[in-house]
């Protein structure tokens, strides 16, 4: 915490010099702390999604697995034509 304090004070330091006046500055803290909600908001639908990505790649698995199993049923179906044909 400490070195996010001192970070941060070394930032508005170097703000306050390139901006040339409070005035600037402050306007560019009111932008800033504008963008910090949407920041937030980004930052939660970015962790949804990722959310979401993992339940499709967990559908897509089980969707694949299915897949297999259906394969495996017909090749069983075709094996016993093919044996009532021979008999």
């Amino acid at each position: 915490m400490h070195d996010v304090v001192c970070d941060a004070n070394l930032l508005v330091s170097h703000i306050q010099t390139a901006s040339g006046s409070n005035e600037l500055l402050g306007t560019a803290t009111k932008q800033f702390v504008a963008q910090e909600n949407t920041i937030e908001c980004t930052a939660q639908a970015i962790q949804r999604l990722e959310q979401l990505a993992d339940g499709l790649h967990e559908q897509f698995a089980t969707a694949g697995d299915i897949c297999k199993d259906v394969t495996e049923v017909q090749d069983t179906l075709h094996q016993i034509e093919n044996a009532k044909y021979t008999s």
